[in-house]
C-alpha cells in the first residue's frame, strides 16, 4: 500500500489519534489535502499562532485557509471541536507542550473516546513527539516514507531547473556518473534535507561533478550524526599504500560494481562485511581505509567506547542508533574497531 492509502485506511477506520513525528509539516499537510478527496471529510489545521483554519474550503484551493472563530488556545480549541457534529480531520501542529495541562489532556482523551463527540481524527504533528503515558494507548504512530531513487532524481532535476531560471538561463553542467552517485548517496534523507543539500551543491559552482559526491557524504553525515556516536573519516587510502593482502585486493576489485549497484556488475551478491584479524600494527586500520577508497565510498568509524552509558538500556539504544545511521549513510564502509 502507498503512504496515501495507509493514511486513508486509518481515517476510514475512525482512528481517533494519529502521531506523526516529522519536521516536514508542509509535506504532511499536502498529503492530507490529497487525502480528503478519498475520505470525504473536512480538514482543519491548528497552530498556537494562527488558531483553527479549515483547509478544504473553496478559498483554501487558492492557497488561503478559512479561519474558524475559535480562540487559538489549545483547551478552547478542543472544547469547540468536541461539540462539532460532523466528523473531521484536525492537524494539530506542535500540540505536545499543551498536553502537560490536566484540562487539555482530559479533553483530548474524551474526544478520542467519543464521549459526547463525533468520530474525529486528531493528528499530532511535531519534530519531536514525547507523549504522556496516559494517552499512549490511544495513539497510532505513522511515519512518512523517505523518498526513493525516482523521487530523489526528480529533486535533482527540479533544483537544476531552478538554478537555470535564477541564473538567467545558464544550464547546470552535469557529469552523468556524478549525478547518479549523488542520487544514490541522497538515500536515507528526507525530501527537505535532500533538496537543501542538492541546492547547495548546484549553486556552489553551477555544476554536478565527482568532487561533489565527497561533499555530499560529509554534509549527509553531519546531518544524521547529531549525537556524535559515529566518526567520519575524511582521509581514506589506496590499496597501492597497502603491502600484501593480495586476495583482499582482488576480492574488493571483483565486487566493487556489485557493492555500488552498477549495471555492469557481475552476478555476485553485494559484499556485507570483512573480518580483519591480526596483531597490533599489522595494517588492519590502513586496510579498512583502503577498502573505502577502493569502493569509492565514505568511511565511517564506530568506536565502541563512545557507546557505553551508565544508564540502563542507553548503551543498547546507542548501538541501535549508530547502526541505523550507518544504514542511512549507505553506501559506505563501516569501520568497527
Amino acid at each position: 500500500m502507498t503512504e496515501l492509502q495507509d493514511l486513508a485506511t486509518l481515517i476510514r477506520a475512525a482512528t481517533p489519534l494519529i502521531a506523526i513525528e516529522t519536521a516536514e509539516e508542509n509535506r504532511v499537510i499536502e498529503t492530507f489535502r490529497h487525502l480528503i478527496g478519498q475520505v470525504l471529510r473536512p480538514l482543519y489545521r491548528w497552530s498556537i499562532t494562527d488558531g483553527l483554519h479549515r483547509l478544504d474550503m473553496a478559498d483554501a484551493a487558492a492557497g488561503e485557509a478559512h479561519a474558524i472563530d475559535v480562540a487559538p488556545d489549545a483547551t478552547a480549541t478542543l472544547q469547540s471541536l468536541r461539540h462539532v457534529g460532523e466528523a473531521g480531520i484536525y492537524l494539530l501542529l506542535d500540540f505536545m507542550p499543551y498536553l502537560r495541562y490536566p484540562m487539555t489532556l482530559r479533553l483530548l482523551r474524551e474526544i478520542c473516546q467519543r464521549q459526547q463527540s463525533a468520530a474525529h481524527t486528531l493528528v499530532l504533528i511535531s519534530p519531536v513527539l514525547e507523549l504522556p503515558e496516559d494517552i499512549e494507548p490511544l495513539v497510532t504512530r505513522f511515519s512518512l516514507s523517505l523518498p526513493d531513487a525516482q523521487a530523489l532524481a526528480q529533486i535533482v532535476r527540479e533544483e537544476a531547473f531552478a538554478y537555470s531560471r535564477d541564473s538567467g538561463g545558464k544550464r547546470v553542467e552535469v557529469d552523468a556518473d556524478a549525478a547518479r552517485a549523488v542520487v544514490r548517496n541522497l538515500h536515507g534523507l528526507s525530501n527537505d534535507d535532500a533538496r537543501r543539500i542538492v541546492r547547495k551543491l548546484i549553486y556552489h559552482d553551477g555544476a554536478l561533478k565527482q568532487s561533489d559526491v565527497a561533499d555530499l557524504a560529509k554534509a549527509k553525515f553531519e546531518l544524521l550524526n547529531k549525537d556524535g556516536l559515529l566518526h567520519f573519516e575524511y582521509e581514506t587510502a589506496r590499496f597501492a599504500d597497502v603491502a600484501g593482502l593480495t586476495h583482499l585486493k582482488q576480492w574488493i576489485e571483483q565486487r566493487r560494481a556489485a557493492f555500488l549497484g552498477l549495471k555492469r556488475a557481475a552476478k555476485l551478491d553485494p559484499p556485507k562485511g570483512v573480518l580483519l584479524l591480526g596483531v597490533q600494527g599489522c595494517g588492519k586500520s590502513l586496510a579498512a581505509k583502503a577498502m573505502a577508497g577502493g569502493f569509492g565510498v565514505p568511511l565511517v568509524r564506530l568506536d565502541f567506547g563512545t557507546l557505553y552509558n551508565k544508564y540502563h538500556g542507553e548503551t543498547e539504544r546507542n548501538l541501535r542508533e549508530s547502526l541505523r545511521h550507518a544504514e542511512l549513510l549507505a553506501p559506505c564502509v563501516l569501520w568497527v574497531d
